[in-house]
């Protein structure tokens, strides 16, 4: 009796573990597409402002906000402002 139920299950089974394989395949493949065709947008004159006032958080979150760029892509951008920078 058992392996008769297990034998009707057992398609079901096989096809949710296919659909997962799926969503993990398709998951993947968007993240691997939005990080290779991604442009970084040039940081508006607040931003530099910002960063020019020592103001790090905020000047990310400001770039965030105008350009849609990951937290990633923000402080690298931000970073690279400051290094860009003249010490005093």
């Amino acid at each position: 009796m058992h392996f008769v139920l297990a034998f009707a299950v057992w398609p079901l089974v096989e096809g949710l573990i296919l659909a997962f394989a799926l969503l993990l395949i398709s998951i993947t493949s968007l993240r691997m597409y939005r990080a290779k065709g991604r442009h970084v947008a040039a940081p508006s004159d607040q931003v530099k402002q910002l960063v020019g006032q020592g103001k790090t958080i905020e000047a990310i979150k400001r770039y965030r906000g105008e350009s849609g760029a990951t937290l990633s892509e923000a402080t690298h951008m931000v970073s690279s402002l400051q290094s860009a920078q003249p010490k005093p």
